[in-house]
């Protein structure tokens, strides 16, 4: 017979791995709003990006980061609640 149920281990690795990838996904961001901020470009061009960046991009990535790290939260809460049924 195959395995059935949950390996508490694995999805607690699952869940500290999603933390850290939305960490990174915010770091991206700050890092790259820091760039916008400082790169030398004047012009329409540069306003567009910008004006795209601070008000499409940069919140779809944010909501990316909250959405791994409310995953991260259900995964761990998974292995949490797995640990209490088995009694481990």
């Amino acid at each position: 017979m195959g395995f059935l149920g949950m390996d508490v281990l694995s999805i607690q690795h699952l869940s500290r791995q999603l933390t850290k990838q939305s960490s990174e996904v915010s770091a991206a961001v700050a890092r790259i709003e820091s760039l916008v901020d400082q790169v030398p470009w004047i012009g329409n061009d540069r306003d567009r990006f910008a004006q795209t960046w601070g008000v499409e991009l940069a919140p779809k990535l944010r909501r990316a980061a909250d959405l791994l790290r409310e995953a991260a939260g259900e995964a761990q809460r998974g292995a949490n609640e797995q640990e209490r049924a088995s009694g481990s």
